[in-house]
């Protein structure tokens, strides 16, 4: 789906706050974390390959963030945390940021380090929170966030009405496969839903559906009246 102007806008400015949290020092390297003890509740941290140092300016690129739900001296319970990452769609309402994006994201209970994965305190979720909502652009994001989001709204009523006209269009053609179905006893097409092409099988092309039904109708199958009914279900096909 193509995005809006205000919704490129509230990307932008998403990551541009999220990223002024973390200027970039070549040797500030985030203090590693060795045991669940070094956590507290709420905390937010990222997880990490252990093959070189990580920066804060690393990890807005490619880290794994979490927020902490809970310790035990050698495991920690993680919560994923979705960060802006340039585009609308990943884009987190920034004012509750840290809060859980999806419902089907469940908690992670992991080891705090292992051999290839390490894990380090960024700092305490209310207190990046405060600096995100005290920072000088986040008036303007919350415009922008607003206006972005009733843009999508907008285009997801927009794609339903679509969807229903579709529907809307297509249901003299589902209709007629039915009907087809309850006369013959047969299932002779199939019907696929509110698609260009929505109905198909060997009688759906050349003409043979109609020869077929006078072949029903010349065995006995059909009645004179059920043939004209079918007919009819046909020239609703096109068929």
């Amino acid at each position: 789906m193509t995005t809006t102007a205000a919704q490129d806008r509230a990307a932008h400015l998403a990551r541009t706050i999220f990223a002024d949290l973390w200027p970039p020092l070549p040797d500030a390297h985030i203090a590693e974390v060795g045991e669940g003890s070094q956590l507290r509740r709420d905390d937010l941290v990222v997880i990490y390959s252990p093959h070189q140092p990580l920066t804060l300016e690393k990890a807005l690129s490619w880290a794994s963030w979490r927020r902490v739900a809970s310790t035990s001296a050698r495991t920690v319970v993680l919560r994923p945390v979705a960060v802006p990452g340039g585009t609308w769609d990943k884009t987190p309402d920034m004012t509750v940021f840290g809060e859980p994006w999806n419902a089907l994201w469940s908690p992670v209970r992991m080891y705090v380090t292992t051999a290839d994965r390490r894990m380090a305190r960024v700092g305490a979720l209310d207190d990046i929170r405060a600096r995100i909502t005290s920072h000088p652009d986040f008036g303007e994001w919350q415009r922008a966030y607003t206006a972005a989001e009733a843009d999508e709204h907008g285009q997801r009523q927009q794609a339903q009405a679509l969807v229903d006209a579709l529907k809307e269009a297509r249901a003299p053609r589902r209709t007629a496969v039915q009907r087809l179905h309850e006369i013959t006893g047969q299932n002779l097409l199939i019907y696929f839903g509110p698609l260009d092409r929505s109905v198909s099988g060997w009688l759906a092309s050349e003409g043979r559906l109609r020869v077929y039904l006078t072949g029903l109708k010349g065995v006995g199958v059909l009645t004179d009246e059920q043939y004209r009914e079918a007919l009819k279900c046909a020239d609703a096909l096109a068929l």
